[in-house]
């Protein structure tokens, strides 16, 4: 019996869906279409493309700004005999978005769209200042969303932003981010163990370094708390020369630089715990790591993966912007290095399940089926 051909428009070669797509091979004839390789901020190893079966091409295109322009042929590529069509809904490929869309009611055949986005108070801020951006970005999320036949929502935040905005419950497929155990690294500490001991009792923060992200806040809430810790900042970004000169003086911040992926599961599991601090966040995927290498994690409510954490078991979800609270939060975990154990246990309990393609593929294959069978 013949597979359904389907086609995936994705914005760029993300490591951690590569995993997903070579399951959902399993149930359909896919062809991954990515708008462009990776976007300059990324530091991920396309590479890995060669080690998958499914079929995939690296489109034709400019990146503008912040928008990428792939070549128009793409629509009549995508009118070329396919049963379903699957988005990711990005801003980025917007333009791309469209002509996978048109193809889809030229054709008469189902269109699945996933979504990412969450409210959250960083949103409102930074879109709240552009009137024409705010005005093209919701025509855009309201014609689309109508188009779809299926929706997947890629946490329960995603979900509960598509019903505030009239998406009917029947329309949506939850979902959720896993951090495949195909891609994660496996731990070489050869050359760091030695710099790595140096740090006393060590709190980890690893990713970019980006006002969204909360990291310039979490720096002065640990400085001015009661801890006998140290801060180790992982990562780089646009605030890095400027935190370095600002808080490199205090003995209890420690700046590590960008990490290899080799080095990452070295760093988890040193750490006390993670602490994403975020204002801003579809997902969070070093809270996926941070469990799946038994690191117990505190994050906010605008982290779609804070619905990972159980809270005082694997970690802490507290609100976004709460400075006072984590602060707080820090002090006392610090200070109860039994609560902490127990915490790494049920970390590294849980962070198997979210590390397993097939579950993170889920979503998708019932989303299209649900599509194929019952079409608009």
């Amino acid at each position: 019996m013949r597979k359904p051909r389907v086609l995936i428009l994705h914005n760029q070669v993300a490591p951690y869906r590569l995993p997903l797509f070579e399951r959902m091979k399993k149930n359909f004839d896919i062809t991954v279409y990515f708008c462009e390789l990776k976007s300059r901020d990324r530091m991920w190893k396309t590479g890995l493309l060669s080690k998958f079966t499914f079929n995939w091409k690296v489109l034709e295109g400019l990146r503008v700004g912040s928008i990428i322009l792939n070549t128009p042929t793409l629509l009549i590529k995508a009118l070329r005999g396919w049963d379903a069509y699957l988005i990711a809904d990005n801003v980025e490929n917007i333009p791309a978005t469209w002509m996978v869309a048109i193809a889809s009611k030229i054709s008469g055949k189902p269109l699945i769209v996933w979504s990412e986005k969450i409210d959250s108070p960083w949103n409102r801020e930074v879109v709240g200042r552009s009137f024409l951006k705010r005005a093209v970005l919701k025509v855009h999320e309201k014609a689309l969303f109508s188009l779809a036949d299926v929706i997947v929502a890629y946490s329960k935040k995603a979900r509960k932003y598509l019903m505030k905005r009239g998406v009917f419950l029947g329309k949506i497929v939850q979902g959720m981010q896993v951090m495949p155990e195909e891609v994660l690294p496996r731990e070489d500490c050869a050359g760091i163990e030695e710099r790595l001991r140096r740090y006393r009792r060590t709190i980890l923060y690893l990713g970019y370094l980006r006002p969204e992200k909360g990291v310039e806040q979490l720096i002065e809430s640990f400085v001015s708390a009661d801890v006998d810790a140290c801060l180790l900042i992982v990562g780089t970004g646009p605030l890095k020369e400027r935190l370095e000169r600002e808080y490199s003086s205090s003995e209890k911040v420690v700046f590590y630089g960008y990490a290899g992926e080799n080095e990452k599961p070295c760093l988890y599991r040193m750490a006390e715990f993670l602490v994403l601090p975020t204002l801003r966040d579809s997902w969070g995927l070093v809270v996926n790591e941070a469990l799946y290498y038994g690191t117990p994690v505190i994050t906010t409510t605008a982290a779609g993966a804070s619905m990972l954490i159980e809270n005082e078991k694997t970690g802490f979800v507290i609100k976004a912007g709460d400075w006072e609270a984590l602060k707080e939060l820090l002090e006392e975990l610090t200070s109860n290095p039994k609560t902490l154990r127990k915490m790494r246990r049920l970390a590294k309990k849980s962070g198997k399940r979210y590390s397993e393609s097939a579950f993170g593929a889920r979503a998708f294959i019932k989303a299209l089926e649900k599509a194929l069978v019952n079409p608009k």
